[in-house]
């Protein structure tokens, strides 16, 4: 290996002409040993004291229109888009987590080809951020992948993107960053991690040029690795993404997401939803309002179907529902999600009864 310093930075070269060495460092690689071999690749670490001369704000003081999620709902927010390269993947909301998973046995890496793995994403202006992910889901089998991607195109063959991840190499949990410019990988971080909990959050943070991953096994202690770009890079869109790979064996893997945060504006209450339902009469006087099935439970999944039934007072009729429930049918059977309220809306008067007698012909 060769170290040379280039304009401040610490550069360094490997080239590696085996694949068990390319196997042994832990580096998501290709899946066939031939297409593995003589691979030359660069990768840029940058000290704190050496970035001054590197670091040029991305349209200081334009705040980042990316969105922060605490996945407590039991359907996607309108600014993510879910992507599904393979069609195998799936992308699940419980409630209070993300899931995304892929399938055993079938490559999902995000590298030199592309990016095979399912992901979620916003469209977000190109200015500086800082995005953090908590995610409580543990990287334990080899070339199982998590972590968080910020794209400037995705041309086929000429791709642009950056990816952010925890991985496992086979033997031990690792920190991991790649920049892929015009479809040519180049590894920036690599670095052992020892998780003390099953919590692992990732954090990024891009001024201008200068790229900085963080990470952290409670979410206040976080250990920084940073890299510059010496290539324009304009950021389109940033999301999460779920991955594995192998050469014999793929593991499946799905990673649980609690929440993904602009650090700029995070969700203050996150989880805050309650999973009860909120049943409310309007007005008070003009009835009441209870769940009828399922009886006894006070709080609910995402899903689960809830029947609830309306009951005037004297003097009174139901009218209508509003709320999570539209419609006159009472009672009404309706797919519970997190926070969910409904509202019984009654006026006074009473309802029409038609009175119908029986025709009796004369004989």
């Amino acid at each position: 290996m060769s170290s040379q310093p280039v304009n401040h930075l610490t550069r360094h070269v490997w080239r590696w002409g085996l694949f068990s060495l390319m196997a042994l460092s832990g580096w998501p690689m290709s899946s066939h040993p031939a297409q593995a071999a003589h691979h030359t690749r660069t990768a840029a670490v940058v000290e704190p004291a050496a970035m001054d001369d590197t670091y040029s704000p991305r349209q200081p003081g334009v705040p980042s229109t990316l969105q922060s999620d605490d996945f407590n709902s039991c359907t996607l927010g309108n600014q993510w888009e879910f992507i599904n390269p393979q069609g195998d993947g799936t992308m699940v909301l419980d409630g209070t987590q993300l899931q995304l998973t892929v399938p055993a046995g079938v490559s999902h890496n995000v590298f030199e080809n592309g990016i095979l793995a399912p992901h979620l994403v916003q469209t977000v202006n190109d200015v500086d951020f800082e995005a953090v992910a908590k995610f409580t889901s543990p990287v334990t089998e080899r070339f199982q992948v998590q972590g968080i991607l910020v794209i400037q195109d995705v041309t086929p063959d000429a791709e642009d993107f950056i990816r952010f991840d925890f991985f496992h190499d086979g033997n031990n949990a690792r920190i991991y960053a790649a920049a892929i410019q015009n479809g040519t990988p180049i590894p920036q971080i690599d670095t052992i991690i020892t998780p003390t909990s099953g919590d692992l959050y990732l954090k990024v943070r891009r001024e201008g040029n200068l790229w900085t991953e963080s990470y952290s096994f409670d979410g206040v202690n976080y250990t920084n690795r940073n890299f510059t770009l010496t290539t324009p890079f304009a950021v389109t869109k940033v999301g999460l993404f779920a991955a594995n790979h192998g050469a014999f064996t793929i593991p499946a893997h799905t990673a649980v997401v609690d929440y993904f945060f602009n650090t700029a504006a995070p969700i203050a209450n996150e989880d805050g939803k309650p999973s009860t339902l909120t049943l409310t009469a309007a007005p008070q006087a003009g009835g009441t309002v209870a769940i009828t099935a399922p009886l006894g439970k006070t709080n609910f999944a995402c899903g689960e179907q809830i029947t609830v039934a309306a009951t005037p007072a004297s003097g009174w009729r139901f009218d209508r529902w509003s709320g999570a429930v539209a419609g006159t049918a009472n009672p009404v059977t309706f797919a519970y999600n997190i926070g969910d309220q409904v509202t019984a809306n009654f006026v006074e008067g009473t309802s029409q009864q038609g009175l119908f007698l029986p025709v009796v012909s004369a004989q």
